[in-house]
């Protein structure tokens, strides 16, 4: 129940909305009986994290690998949808993103392509959404008024300073 209220806080609010005070009082419980389930707000993320994580798709290298790896990430950027803070606190806990890249990295091999390529079409493939996700966060959570077209915007002149400084 804890994890479950904190992701609903983090869905609405974001990361900068959740504190173990905020998460007490919509619990009806008092702050010092959360640290008996978590340590610190860092440790809950942690767990909202795994929790979001078991949303996230893992393909097969079976069939047409093409159309599984659309499904993935189209999978991966819906769950992003609903929890747009999920790529915000992944800095901290990789290993669904881990799982996820090790799938693709998987059905890439096996579809046989060189490893070159394996590294950058799953390169291409995350940068992309991430940065899409990246959008939908800052849309969703940010405390200014920018539109959806200048977060894209500064988005891909970023991607293109990056791209133009390899």
């Amino acid at each position: 129940r804890i994890v479950a209220v904190a992701c609903e806080i983090l869905d609405a609010e974001g990361p900068e909305g959740l504190t173990l005070r905020r998460l007490a009082r919509e619990l009806g419980v008092g702050v010092a009986s959360l640290y008996w389930y978590v340590s610190d707000k860092d440790e809950l993320l942690a767990k909202c994290a795994e929790q979001v994580a078991r949303e996230l798709p893992i393909i097969a290298a079976q069939g047409d690998w093409h159309e599984e790896l659309r499904r993935q990430f189209v999978l991966a950027y819906e769950t992003a949808e609903r929890h747009p803070w999920f790529l915000l606190v992944q800095s901290h806990h990789r290993t669904s993103a881990m799982v996820m890249l090790g799938s693709t990295i998987h059905a890439l091999s096996e579809a046989g392509l060189s490893d070159a390529d394996v590294f950058d079409a799953t390169s291409t493939l995350f940068l992309h959404l991430s940065s899409m996700v990246q959008v939908l966060a800052e849309t969703r959570y940010a405390a200014d008024a920018r539109t959806r077209e200048e977060l894209l915007d500064d988005s891909v002149r970023g991607l293109l300073e990056q791209v133009a400084s390899v």
